[in-house]
């Protein structure tokens, strides 16, 4: 973490976050648990696979099920929660954009499947090909020209198993020459809306 806490006129004290460093070790540690190389880690440009990938594990899934057989678990079940909440901590301190995905797959643990496999993995491939980002926040006002900003969202059913949604919520001290982030949320609604 760099800053300058000071302000003269005209110039603004900074903080940034820089976790590259971390966030490399997060793609070391997974590519040693799981027995892969950097090299199968290819660049994406989001961390999410595609929904009809889910959607088709979970009816799988829920089928095996009501015939009493045995559901397949992944082959990463074993260490997932090891990688997962190593990249959580960092998620929750400056990388706000990985913490839908590490979240759902988290809920997913206790039933992780060979597409929870392929879910990871693409994350970690995002996770590499992003270990540029960084969190930066600056302030160029007093106390009395900054406001409290506190932004939500959610998207709709996200969840294709029961159909809740993912509320987020992102919060900032903002003002004309001030925008210095202060905390990142996700949370799985508890209801179907």
């Amino acid at each position: 973490c760099s800053s300058d806490l000071e302000p003269r006129q005209g110039q603004y004290a900074t903080i940034e976050y820089d976790m590259e460093d971390f966030f490399i070790s997060c793609v070391e540690r997974y590519c040693e648990l799981a027995g892969v190389g950097q090299a199968s880690l290819r660049a994406v440009p989001m961390p999410f696979i595609d929904d009809k990938l889910i959607k088709a594990d979970e009816d799988r899934a829920r089928a095996l099920k009501s015939e009493g057989r045995i559901i397949a678990e992944g082959a990463l079940k074993d260490i997932s929660s090891r990688v997962l909440m190593k990249i959580l901590y960092g998620a929750r301190m400056c990388r706000y954009d990985l913490l839908k995905p590490v979240t759902y797959l988290a809920q997913r643990i206790t039933r992780w499947s060979p597409v929870c496999d392929k879910m990871l993995h693409r994350l970690v491939c995002y996770i590499r090909c992003a270990l540029s980002m960084r969190l930066t926040g600056f302030v160029g006002d007093g106390l009395c020209d900054v406001h409290l900003g506190v932004y939500g969202d959610a998207d709709y059913a996200g969840d294709h198993k029961d159909s809740r949604s993912t509320s987020g919520t992102f919060s900032v001290v903002f003002g004309p020459n001030t925008y210095f982030p202060i905390s990142g949320r996700t949370a799985k609604q508890t209801c179907v809306s």
